[in-house]
């Protein structure tokens, strides 16, 4: 018994999810997270989800800081990537990735000691259901962080819920539409996702 003790002692690896709508500050928060573990003299490696970054690109904030990071598809290529001495990983669009309930069991079975885990996401879709990557690594999480900024319409604090505009109107929520589009131009159709508060959207969907 004392033997096993000493060993759960010097386990001190932990998760850290930060959660929320879109727009909400969760890549201001990366960066700062960054920033602070590099003040501790803490080595760190940054990630994030092949599907919203590409190789040369950084993740930016809507307050304009930028951060340079690996892109993934799955948290098993972070193997490939991490250099001697890291001991935080951070990871941004972590709903993106391409992995299953499964996959992350696995992963966590094998890797979930090896580095100190920032994990930042949406937590609901446009259509207000929850990402299952995301809530299944809740249930794994040391610490968990819902972010809201504030109302792109209102300007109330905080905001909840990311409202996708399709051409400029809000998307109707009784189609099948794609979960998954990103800001910008997808085909002739233009893109964009505000974040909200809980009474904005009420007012558009009531």
């Amino acid at each position: 018994l004392a033997t096993f003790t000493l060993k759960l002692e010097n386990i001190k690896s932990m998760i850290k999810i930060t959660t929320g709508p879109g727009k909400a500050g969760k890549s201001k928060k990366l960066i700062e997270t960054y920033n602070e573990l590099i003040a501790q003299g803490i080595k760190v490696q940054v990630f994030s989800s092949k599907y919203s970054l590409t190789s040369g690109e950084g993740i930016v904030s809507r307050y304009g800081t930028e951060i340079k990071a690996i892109p993934i598809s799955s948290l098993f290529d972070i193997q490939y990537h991490t250099k001697p001495d890291t001991k935080a990983i951070l990871i941004d669009e972590f709903q993106f990735l391409d992995m299953n309930s499964k996959d992350i069991k696995f992963f966590m079975e094998k890797h979930h000691y090896d580095y100190d885990y920032y994990i930042f996401g949406l937590n609901l879709d446009y259509q207000k259901r929850p990402f299952k990557l995301m809530a299944h690594m809740m249930c794994y999480a040391d610490e968990i962080d819902i972010s809201g900024g504030y109302c792109d319409i209102c300007g109330a604090v905080p905001s909840k819920y990311s409202l996708r505009l399709e051409d400029y109107k809000p998307a109707n929520l009784n189609e099948n539409g794609k979960i998954i589009l990103l800001d910008g131009e997808c085909g002739e159709q233009k893109i964009e996702y505000k974040s909200v508060c809980d009474l904005c959207w009420q007012e558009i969907y009531g």
